[in-house]
């Protein structure tokens, strides 16, 4: 990728340089899920991702990420950055005890390399609900990103492992709980499957018989 003159001049007046071993704060826009971002050509970029273009005059590969060894979104300092997988970023978030802590402060936005770490996670064998806690969401939000529900636009491996595989012994038990009066949506929390799979149990579309 290619940048002129211009926007590298741009980039770096908008960065709070400061000793090689500190954090450099981004000064400019942050996006919702708190990294830098910035313009250039009508499109947006994430302020580390350019920052590390930049500093190694290379385009990053494909299905790679740009993580932090310092763990703060806004820092662009070249020597805190490092290549990695979408596997390796959210085995350094579960290992700085980030995703370990619960939702405590859940998010409202996610990116669309969020989007794509999820999915591509999810294909790898994380569960949805070990995702929940490392993207700080809930456990819902996380099936119906990877089942294609949402963001649909995105790309990403799109899959239904571990979700819709329901026992017959699964279904008495949703249609009791149905029955006692247990909310669809927290009955999808609770096995682990999308809504509208306890909706198709419900109104007898799916597993007819049972």
């Amino acid at each position: 990728m290619e940048f002129d003159i211009e926007f590298k001049i741009r980039f770096w007046d908008s960065v709070e340089v400061t000793s090689h071993e500190k954090c450099w704060i981004w000064q400019k826009s942050c996006a919702g899920n708190g990294y830098g971002v910035i313009s250039y050509k009508s499109k947006q970029y994430a302020a580390h991702r350019i920052a590390y273009i930049l500093v190694n005059d290379e385009d990053i590969p494909t299905n790679m990420q740009v993580c932090h060894v310092c763990d703060n979104p806004i820092c662009v300092n070249p020597l805190h950055l490092f290549l990695g997988t979408a596997d390796d970023n959210a085995k350094d978030k579960v290992n700085k005890e980030r995703s370990l802590k619960g939702i405590k402060n859940p998010r409202s936005i996610l990116s669309e390399e969020d989007i794509l770490e999820i999915r591509q996670l999810f294909a790898n064998g994380y569960t949805a609900k070990e995702l929940s806690y490392i993207y700080k969401v809930g456990k819902s939000t996380v099936i119906n990103i990877v089942v294609g529900n949402t963001w649909k636009h995105i790309g990403g491996p799109i899959t239904k492992r571990g979700i819709c595989k329901l026992s017959k012994e699964d279904v008495i038990e949703i249609r009791k709980l149905i029955n006692n009066g247990m909310k669809q949506i927290d009955i999808a929390e609770k096995y682990d499957v999308i809504p509208n799979t306890i909706s198709s149990i419900n109104r007898k579309i799916s597993w007819k018989n049972i």
